[in-house]
């Protein structure tokens, strides 16, 4: 170990700590084999056995990951771990760590990391190392020669409580007491000594789910420079910006975003629901507190995702690249990689099969963002939205971005809000430049435009909601928005009886969707209404009835 003291007490002089603009993110094992030296254990016919990727197969392909222009890379654990399967399920992944302290010699060791990290450095791209402090695997040493560092062994049996989900075991892996002074000694000098090479500035935080807040509260503060990533798959936006603002954390993974963008896009659901998300941007603490993605190693590839439809795909880049947040793209996307369930989803970088059209539109799409800030800090505005059709504007100082999303049949008609500097493109399955902003986008057609602004719009508008039922059925509206509960019935809008029909006066910024259903409230029980999510449009729906 390094001079972890020393370390920190130099870190804490540094005020803010860098964030990627664009993320990419690689499966160590399945990216390629640097060096046959370190393959102790490879068999490459077996779907859960490890498959010789390392840290010199990522160093060896750093042309192309800068060709795509990618910032910042995120590896998976590459410290000691287990290399055993276990229950039919591989350790490839490397999720099951034994030494944080240590780098997995398999996987080139310590002397490969910094080789990598000096490349990258000179390259002027980040590192993102992954940390799991939730756990250790099954075999760990720690677990015999240090018994004291661990919860009791007991299972995760009621998923909503806080307690057992930071103190019970995830998957029966020895479940780390982080409230243990020695324990967390343990991982913060652990994490400390890895910012002490070449180019990485942070950690992905494993599971985030099953660590107590006071913990990540702690860790972010005792390594401020650190730029922090916190992992949870819950779809709740309202969660997200609270879990942030109660630990500090610099970013969160955006499931709200994938949930919405795959239910939108894949499965040809209303395009509400991206407005929907976007539309709660503007309560995040600052625009890049969210990691969105396409797919990741633990969801089904996006190409599978969307039913093998490239074209969805793309549409799906184009959606990613031009909102808020830091863009993420997964190793093997620019191959087509497909996959629904691992180990399917994890499976190896076909490097023969890199199209060279798709990664030019990753490119294409990375640098443009690059270029315009409004894609990356604009407060964005929902200008339309229904089944088949979004715009989205942005706006930053005196530009502004507009996104428009036209999958029906029919011309969609574009606000002529620019006024000069046109810069963009209309695309279906390729790009094609433009300097001006078209009036109406033909179907089946998207478009990213950033101009110099013409107007401007109000601020807020007023929806009356009216609801018929009875008088003993009380109905909550719960929705995305704070001021509609951030889908927690608890916190919902009630409508008040007015002797004939329930009402209910709702607030909203210009310009927003928000999606929300009706819950009745019923013998202090809540009961939520069949079907899919309404969808309420602040600039249409000055009246909103529900019959």
């Amino acid at each position: 170990m390094m001079f972890p003291l020393l370390t920190r007490l130099l870190l804490s002089q540094s005020p803010e700590p860098n964030t990627p603009d664009f993320l990419y993110f690689i499966l160590v094992d399945r990216f390629d084999n640097g060096s046959i030296q370190n393959d102790w254990f490879v068999d490459t016919t077996d779907p859960q056995g490890f498959h010789g990727g390392d840290l010199q197969g990522i160093t060896k392909h750093l042309d192309h990951i800068e060709l795509l222009g990618a910032d910042s890379i995120w590896l998976s654990p590459i410290f000691e771990m287990r290399t055993e399967p276990f229950h039919g399920h591989g350790a490839f992944h490397g999720y099951w760590t034994d030494d944080l302290a240590q780098i997995e010699e398999s996987m080139g060791g310590e002397t490969a990391l910094w080789t990598l990290a000096t490349e990258l450095n000179d390259r002027d791209i980040s590192l993102i190392l992954d940390m799991v402090y939730n756990h250790t695997s099954f075999d760990a040493e720690m677990v015999s020669t240090h018994p004291d560092w661990f919860h009791p062994a007991k299972p995760i049996v009621n998923w909503d409580d806080p307690i057992e989900l930071s103190t019970h075991q995830v998957h029966g892996l020895p479940d780390l007491n982080q409230a243990n002074p020695e324990v967390y000694e343990y991982l913060l000098n652990s994490s400390l000594q890895w910012l002490e090479l070449p180019s990485i500035i942070g950690f992905r935080i494993d599971a985030i789910r099953h660590l107590d807040n006071d913990f990540l509260r702690r860790i972010n503060n005792d390594i401020p420079n650190a730029w922090l990533l916190g992992e949870d798959f819950q779809g709740n936006p309202i969660a997200n910006i609270d879990r942030i603002e109660q630990t500090g954390l610099d970013a969160l993974f955006d499931f709200p975003f994938y949930y919405a963008l795959t239910n939108s896009l894949c499965d040809e659901q209303s395009l509400e629901e991206i407005a929907s998300i976007l539309s709660l941007d503007r309560h995040y603490p600052n625009k890049s507190t969210r990691v969105r993605f396409l797919d990741n190693h633990d969801v089904p590839r996006i190409l599978s995702r969307c039913g093998e439809d490239r074209h969805k795909v793309l549409t799906a880049e184009l959606i990613l690249f031009a909102v808020q947040g830091t863009p993420m793209i997964t190793y093997g996307t620019e191959t087509w990689s497909t996959g629904t369930t691992e180990p399917d989803n994890r499976m190896d970088m076909n490097w023969a099969e890199v199209d060279p059209l798709h990664t030019q539109h990753i490119a294409t799409l990375a640098a443009f963002r690059k270029k315009h800030r409004v894609l990356k800090e604009g407060t964005s505005q929902i200008l339309h939205a229904n089944n088949d059709q979004l715009i989205i504007e942005q706006q930053l100082g005196r530009q502004r971005s507009i996104l428009a999303i036209n999958r029906s049949n029919t011309p969609l008609d574009l606000p002529q809000r620019c006024a000069h500097s046109v810069e963009g493109f209309v695309f279906t399955d390729t790009i094609q430049t433009i300097q001006h902003l078209p009036t109406t986008l033909p179907p089946k057609n998207s478009a990213l435009v950033v101009c110099n602004k013409r107007s401007s719009s109000a601020s807020t508008v007023t929806v009356e909601i009216l609801l018929e039922g009875t008088v003993d059925q009380v109905p909550i509206l719960v929705g995305s928005l704070p001021v509609l509960g951030g889908w927690n019935p608890h916190k919902g809008l009630y409508s008040t009886w007015n002797g004939k029909q329930w009402n209910a006066t709702i607030h909203l910024p210009h310009n927003t969707v928000s999606a929300f259903k009706v819950v009745y409230e019923i013998d202090n029980d809540f009961h939520w209404e069949d079907g899919g999510n309404r969808f309420l449009h602040s600039n249409t729906d000055k009246t909103f009835w529900i019959r």
